[in-house]
């Protein structure tokens, strides 16, 4: 538990919150179960054990990179937002008449007769 404690002051754990660990996740525990079972000692090895756990993961929120926060105004990604969303519109409208074009296309080299009767000789 020793180098836990160490480990989490290296990593910038305030001394507060590792003694508040220690009062609650430990003593209180401890003084609560001898009161509740007697002195028992595997009880207390999982109290340690659980206070340790706990630090860990104190340990591991502090190592974490602070949130990032945006370089960017958001009046111009709104904007941004707003011309994505145009663009998106007219790539749709411009894939959906490519795909009218296309079937024109092919309705039109099914046709027959008076529009597609072969050319006169002169």
């Amino acid at each position: 538990m020793e180098s836990t404690v160490d480990v989490a002051l290296v990593e910038g754990v305030p001394e507060e919150d590792i003694l508040t660990v220690k009062r609650e996740k430990i003593t209180d525990k401890t003084l609560q179960s001898i009161r509740t079972y007697g002195w028992l000692p595997d009880m207390f090895q999982q109290i340690i054990r659980g206070a340790k756990d706990f630090l860990q993961e104190m340990i591991f929120k502090f190592k974490l990179p602070p949130k990032p926060v945006p370089k960017i105004d958001l009046q111009e990604w709104n904007d941004m937002r707003k011309l994505m969303e145009k663009l998106q519109k007219q790539s749709q409208a411009m894939k959906s008449t490519q795909q009218e074009i296309s079937s024109l296309k092919k309705q039109l080299s099914e046709t027959t007769g008076f529009f597609k009767g072969k050319a006169r000789n002169p």
